[in-house]
């Protein structure tokens, strides 16, 4: 690739060319760094940036921030153990993100959902810091709206499921089968 500037000279984009399995390698890397930085953030022992990262992730999240490290740490796992499908020379990153992010949203989503009342919608809820945060109001906010709390409380559990298959790359045979040898 060459990148013109001003003058017209063309100059070479430096390139790594790192192998697919590095690329990933430096994404579970950076998700395991996140998952303790923001633990460490959410009980006070990451300095003034790990206060103001504590404070965004109470806004958005509401208590489900202190499932954050956990998700991150769920991302890294899962980037850790995928192996890539040399046919289609797929990469599983956008469906690992896609995942983890309906499963931070259904569970941000069903914490919020019993909270919202005639006195309490989701979004002023949200404001406060309470329940979901503002990706719980989100997800259940206009589920409460539109089906009220018990249909859209089973939307997004319905919504869950589909994230830890998305998440994990299972069908939901494996997800049911795996369930009922766990109970037998």
């Amino acid at each position: 690739r060459k990148i013109n500037n001003s003058k017209g000279f063309g100059l070479k984009k430096p390139a790594l060319n790192l192998s697919k399995d590095t690329n990933r390698g430096i994404a579970v890397v950076i998700f395991v760094v996140l998952a303790v930085i923001t633990a460490l953030s959410l009980i006070n022992l990451a300095g003034s940036l790990g206060a103001l990262i504590a404070k965004i992730s109470h806004a958005l999240l509401g208590v489900m921030s202190y499932l954050l490290p956990v998700l991150f740490g769920v991302i890294a796992v899962t980037l850790f153990k995928l192996k890539q499908d040399k046919e289609t020379n797929d990469h599983p990153y956008s469906r690992t993100y896609l995942g983890t992010f309906l499963l931070a949203g259904t569970f941000a989503g069903l914490i919020h959902i019993f909270y919202i009342d005639s006195n309490n919608d989701a979004f002023a809820l949200a404001t406060q810091g309470r329940a979901g945060g503002y990706l719980g109001a989100l997800f259940s906010g206009p589920l409460y709206g539109l089906f009220g709390f018990w249909a859209g409380s089973f939307i997004l559990f319905a919504v869950l499921v589909i994230a830890l298959l998305i998440t994990f790359n299972i069908s939901l045979r494996t997800l049911v089968t795996k369930k009922k040898e766990e109970n037998i």
